[in-house]
């Protein structure tokens, strides 16, 4: 497992939530094992929205313009783990972004 390669996708995730969301507002993360998957999801009262890679967004909560790469930058990240990602969005309940990766055990040491 390369952690700082999944560090970059929570990071990306994350900051994409709070760049989406309106001030004030709150975003969950959480992580949680699912069977042998480790599973991580990602809430924003954001606007909802599509997220397809490289599409621009609606104008972020610091008023600037932004390219949505969050998943773009993520999805061949995780895919190389086994894993896969994807997102739920509806009006006035924001989005979530889901990233699921098998669980592998360390190999012992001898």
């Amino acid at each position: 497992m390369d952690t700082a390669k999944l560090e970059l996708v929570l990071n990306n995730l994350i900051a994409h939530a709070i760049k989406f969301s309106p001030p004030g507002s709150r975003i969950e993360v959480r992580l949680a094992a699912a069977g042998t998957d480790y599973a991580l999801m990602v809430r924003d009262a954001g606007q909802a929205r599509r997220s397809q890679p490289f599409q621009r967004g609606r104008k972020a909560s610091d008023g600037g313009k932004s390219i949505v790469l969050g998943l773009a930058i993520g999805k061949p990240i995780v895919a190389g783990h086994g894993g896969r990602t994807w997102s739920e969005s509806a009006a006035g309940r924001g989005t979530v972004f889901f990233v699921v990766i098998p669980f592998q055990p360390p190999e012992e040491v001898l």
